[in-house]
């Protein structure tokens, strides 16, 4: 590999990511979008890096088919972190409720309930002793 096609992949590199950086702050971290989309996205471009330089000799659009997927995968990869961090969060703020008891009164049978007489008590069932 020449440096000069080193120098010109790692400059590309750079562009993309601060490219990539300014957009995030902007537009990317606002948009809800499958991270596997994206993933899809970024494969169909590495495929395409791959599948251009047998039809064409054009070293550019190989490089920009490179430089997009990275685009993309640098995307997929916050779009992924985020998606952990706001299940993370999700799981902490759960609130624990306390088991709802069972009615104790329909465990009995009829025959261990005596109803009272009792005015003041009227409807109220005892159980039997």
């Amino acid at each position: 590999m020449n440096w000069s096609v080193f120098l010109i992949l790692l400059l590309m590199f750079v562009g993309v990511f601060v490219l990539y950086t300014f957009l995030n702050i902007s537009y990317l971290s606002k948009i809800k979008v499958n991270q596997w989309l994206i993933l899809a996205i970024a494969v169909v471009f590495v495929l395409a890096s791959l599948i251009v330089p047998n039809y064409t000799s054009n070293k550019i659009l190989t490089n920009i088919s490179i430089g997009i997927f990275f685009f993309f995968f640098l995307w997929f990869l916050d779009a992924r972190k985020a998606d952990n961090i706001r299940k993370r969060n999700r799981e902490t703020t759960r609130v624990i409720k306390p088991k709802a008891n069972p009615n104790r009164v329909k465990q009995f049978k009829d025959e261990d309930i005596i109803k009272t007489e009792d005015i003041s008590k009227k409807g109220k069932k005892k159980r039997k002793k």
